[in-house]
């Protein structure tokens, strides 16, 4: 049974352009996934340089997957395509910045830590 969560954007600290296109809670596998959008004619900054931000190029994957911290007791999973970028600064491709939620590495074991 999945039951449909909306409106996770602050918690989940979502910035523009990205935005969460729905949540599904899978009662059976124990876990929350949360499917991450961005706005159509979006700019992104680059990852490689510090370039001005361009339109996307391409989608390099279409389905990737980021563990999260736990909701409750349940296991957080992010899905996004991932886009790209041809920054003509730098003279590269590069895959766009994700949220920093989602990033990995992004520190979250440290609340642990503390």
């Amino acid at each position: 049974m999945n039951i449909e969560i909306k409106d996770l954007e602050v918690v989940f600290h979502i910035p523009e352009p990205w935005y969460i296109d729905r949540c599904l809670f899978d009662e059976k596998l124990k876990q929350l996934n949360v499917y991450l959008k961005f706005r159509a004619g979006s700019l992104f900054g680059s990852a490689g340089c510090d370039a001005e931000a361009e339109p996307l190029k391409d989608i390099e994957d279409y389905d990737q997957i980021w563990r999260h911290l736990n909701f409750a007791e349940y296991s957080i999973y992010f899905h996004a395509e991932h886009p790209r970028t041809n920054y003509g600064r730098c003279i590269r491709i590069f895959k766009v910045n994700v949220p920093s939620t989602v990033k990995p590495r992004a520190g979250f074991n440290l609340l642990f830590d503390a």
